[in-house]
């Protein structure tokens, strides 16, 4: 009698276990697929010379909008000396 009891626990044991593991599988495979598909935006633009007014403080609007709390700050100065300041 105790050997059958004991052999009904642990099916119910092995049978609640893959009812869990099926279940994280299924989440962790959820989850992934979200983080593929997930844009990641940049958190800096770089506004050259060639864009005009307009499009620059549209630059800007889509960037805040984007991340809220933002700082802007405008500098002057070659292409170079922004990748050293960047890096």
């Amino acid at each position: 009698m105790g050997d059958v009891l004991l052999l009904i626990i642990v099916f119910v044991f092995l049978g609640f276990g893959f009812f869990i593991v099926s279940h994280i599988g299924s989440f962790l495979e959820e989850n992934q697929k979200n983080m593929k598909n997930e844009q990641i935006e940049p958190a800096c633009v770089m506004l050259t010379q060639d864009l005009d007014d307009e499009a620059i403080a549209e630059e800007v609007r889509k960037f805040r909008k984007k991340h809220k709390g933002a700082r802007i700050i405008l500098c002057s100065g070659s292409d170079e000396n922004m990748q050293d300041k960047k890096g």
